[in-house]
């Protein structure tokens, strides 16, 4: 029986990867698709020891992130895979990135330093690592509480980091400050989902969580903008489809769409 995770990520870098798109799962497997004229299939898969809760392709479309409850991270030659210029996965493993002491949850690329990761997960621990030397250069530390979601922005200059935490709160960190963060307290419930908006000033950003809530927020302020509840149940994850739309999945068994018009503005 298979275990599909909803876990996705969806790039659309290049003509060649439109349609193509990665999940995770529970049956230990990072799997890559292919959607033509409504059929999907399946073009390539990775392999953990255990279940797979985080994936994330680079920027440029030619690494694959996966995160795993066996406590590694791995990067993979997506371009490579999808090519099928090799004869088998070991082949297209780039490098193993091993330093958590628990399940990593969560997995980002920066986008201002293109070999640069972060990752998060129940030990508590936000991790910087250097993909090109394979260690980690960094490491935050919020407190005891599991980081469930990361987004990273560099319209600053440089990586702002969002972590969304089983305390309840939104943290944000700048990597040239070191353990340094700034908390947004609103939610009553775990956070599940953080994302920047990336299509404006880098300044706003949505947190979900257990509580059934989706916040707007300005980075600059301690309130959020705007409270909304669409869902009967917690909210898993949400996604900026334009600057005022918001894309969100719950517990409910429903997805929806929230129109924040000028809240964000």
């Amino acid at each position: 029986v298979s275990t599909q995770s909803t876990w996705a990520s969806l790039k659309r870098k290049r003509d060649a990867l439109r349609c193509t798109f990665v999940t995770g799962s529970k049956d230990a497997t990072a799997r890559v698709w292919k959607l033509a004229n409504g059929v999907m299939t399946e073009v390539y898969r990775f392999q953990h020891a255990q279940a797979v809760d985080t994936v994330d392709v680079h920027p440029n479309g030619t690494l694959l992130c996966t995160g795993s409850w066996d406590r590694q991270l791995r990067v993979w030659a997506l371009d490579r895979a999808l090519a099928k210029t090799s004869s088998g996965a070991d082949e297209n493993l780039h490098c193993v990135l091993s330093g958590h002491t628990r399940a990593i949850l969560c997995s980002a690329w920066s986008r201002a330093h293109r070999p640069r990761l972060y990752s998060s997960g129940l030990d508590g621990l936000i991790r910087v690592w250097d993909v090109v030397e394979q260690l980690p250069s960094m490491t935050l530390k919020a407190n005891t509480s599991a980081a469930y979601c990361i987004s990273v922005t560099d319209s600053q200059g440089d990586d702002n980091i969002l972590t969304g935490h089983t305390d309840n709160r939104v943290r944000l960190w700048d990597a040239r400050v070191p353990n340094v963060c700034k908390s947004y307290c609103a939610h009553t419930g775990w956070i599940y989902g953080v994302e920047w908006q990336k299509k404006r000033d880098g300044r706003t950003f949505v947190s979900v969580g257990e509580d059934k809530e989706i916040n707007i927020w300005d980075m600059r302020g301690s309130n959020p903008l705007a409270t909304i509840k669409p869902h009967e149940d917690g909210i898993l994850c949400a996604c900026w489809l334009t600057d005022s739309h918001v894309l969100t999945g719950s517990k409910d068994n429903s997805v929806k769409t929230s129109i924040l018009g000028c809240l964000v503005y």
